[in-house]
């Protein structure tokens, strides 16, 4: 008969999504009874008598939220309630630091602030998609991830704040049942009531950087030309989309395109109260300056010196958006800066501090919008939240199909 012999056997069971190891499930220990076989037995049995403790570990579980930069108002609510519940909020909002080596028990007080830190890092990190993921990678800390986050998809979010309000006056029924289409528009005023309740409708201080409308003349980049219908239709709706944001000061340049557009959104802004959109009258202060006038360098200087030439006074039209924003203070500005699309790819380059080189790797349109972002005030990281944005011209946007002569002739 083969001697019996008893074992000791530690279990653990884990959770197993298409087919990687995503979390510990449960762990435990059996008393397994073995029969050892002598060299001439071919099998052995074994008896186990469980004798089993459960204990769930969710170390590595977090919210079913997945943020893909679309839902961030959301999932931030979401996340928020969750580390609450987990009464590691503090890691975030920063009631909780880091200890200081002059603690009592400093190395217990590390030890235990590092683990919770990694854990919530893990929770975000398994809650976003990959591509979000690999730009929190580089963060140490649960605070800095999020204040990325909050940058990049909640602060100042006009953009997207302006598109759910297009989409739900478009919104019909069509072949939907009653209930679906409850769900559709319901869907889409959650996502604008999120958004107003952390603050998304405007920021502390932006930057509207919008490109004048199209002159007469197919040359974008022509003299001290009106514009033609086109750009006056560009120009008014561009007036009509910043009706939203409560502009401070607009910035021109000198052109006769530049002032007419800056004349359109100061009109617009100062009839809020006529137009519902506020409860009284705007005062729009207006400024000029020759910074946002570039054709003279596109017509007079040399082919190899407009690089050149388009960068310097880009860096110093630039530096005088900048000072406008800090007179006064005011915690909340909203300055509109209207000009060539020339100089505003140039101004986004040094608000990047890239090279100038590097300003053919963007491409603005007539009428076009793009923001730029101060969450920190002025003196801080410029944060562009959106390039070239033209959904609020509609069929007006370029390109449209034209004749080929000239559109004037047409």
């Amino acid at each position: 008969m083969a001697p019996k012999m008893k074992y000791r056997v530690s279990i653990s069971l884990w959770l197993v999504e298409n087919g990687h190891q995503t979390g510990l499930y449960l762990t435990g220990v059996c008393t397994a009874t073995c029969v050892i076989p002598m060299a001439r037995e071919r099998s052995c049995s074994l008896f186990v008598d469980f004798i089993m403790t459960m204990k769930r570990d969710d170390s590595l579980q977090s919210i079913s939220i997945i943020l893909n930069g679309k839902i961030c108002s959301y999932w931030s609510t979401v996340m928020k309630n969750f580390l609450k519940g987990k009464r590691l909020w503090g890691y975030v909002s920063r009631t909780v630091v880091k200890p200081k080596n002059t603690a009592k028990n400093y190395v217990t007080e590390m030890d235990n602030w590092e683990s919770n830190n990694a854990k919530i890092l893990i929770w975000i990190h398994n809650s976003v998609g990959q591509s979000i993921s690999t730009q929190s990678v580089k963060f140490e800390t649960v605070k800095e991830v999020w204040d990325h986050f909050q940058k990049l998809y909640t602060k100042s979010n006009f953009a997207k704040w302006y598109q759910l309000e297009i989409d739900i006056r478009a919104l019909q029924q069509k072949n939907m049942s009653i209930l679906e289409f409850y769900v559709a528009m319901n869907s889409i005023c959650n996502e604008l009531t999120f958004m107003e309740l952390a603050g998304l409708k405007t920021s502390t201080i932006e930057v509207f950087l919008t490109v004048d409308g199209v002159k007469q003349g197919s040359v974008v980049y022509s003299g001290d030309g009106q514009m033609n219908m086109l750009g006056i239709i560009q120009a008014q709706k561009t007036a009509e989309l910043l009706l939203d944001a409560k502009v401070n000061t607009i910035v021109s340049g000198t052109m006769i395109a530049s002032v007419e557009t800056a004349n359109a959104i100061s009109r617009v802004q100062e009839a809020a109260d006529c137009l519902g959109a506020d409860c009284v009258p705007r005062y729009v202060e207006m400024n000029q300056t020759r910074g946002l006038d570039v054709e003279n360098i596109f017509n007079q200087s040399k082919k190899d010196e407009v690089t050149t030439e388009l960068w310097n006074q880009s860096g110093k039209a630039w530096k005088y958006l900048l000072d406008e924003l800090n007179k006064g203070s005011d915690s909340e500005k909203v300055l509109v800066a209207v000009g060539n699309p020339a100089v505003h790819i140039a101004m986004m380059g040094h608000c990047l501090k890239l090279s100038k080189e590097r300003m053919g790797s963007f491409h603005l349109d007539s009428g076009s919008i793009s923001i730029v972002d101060f969450p920190d005030g002025p003196t801080g990281v410029g944060i562009i939240q959106c390039i070239n944005y033209t959904a609020h011209l509609g069929r007006w946007s370029i390109p449209i199909t034209r004749s080929t002569v000239d559109d004037e002739e047409f």
